[in-house]
């Protein structure tokens, strides 16, 4: 009887594992805005692994939030560009385990295609 409870008590304790003590991914997180100040909606913001050469895009919402989740640890450009704006790019974002790191930008107008570049840590 023992023999066939054990699969089952088993499963039982790994279902009562708290799903961050699983999680091997981080997220990069953020607020776009302008030179004013102001919110910048549909700003196409994308993450780059140095490692892996695995990209990942969204887009910001209304509030210019915008959030990439499920990424592996890893050192990361983000590139954040929308037609009208210099497009901006961070260097070198390093992410670890469980973590969520802000990237925040301005975005500059442009009239020409211009592309500004921020190398270093976030």
């Amino acid at each position: 009887m023992i023999k066939r409870l054990t699969p089952w008590v088993f499963l039982l304790l790994l279902l009562c594992i708290p799903q961050s003590a699983l999680s091997q991914t981080a997220s990069i997180t953020g607020t776009v805005k302008d030179s004013t100040g102001a919110a910048v909606p549909q700003v196409k913001v994308t993450t780059h692994n140095r490692a892996t050469s695995a990209s990942r895009s969204t887009v910001t919402d209304d509030s210019g939030n915008y959030r990439i989740t499920s990424l592996s640890p890893g050192n990361y450009d983000v590139l954040i560009e929308k037609p009208g704006f210099k497009t901006v790019e961070y260097s070198l974002v390093a992410l670890t385990v469980d973590h969520v790191q802000n990237v925040d930008a301005t975005l500059a107008p442009s009239s020409v295609n211009e592309k500004v570049t921020v190398t270093g840590e976030s």
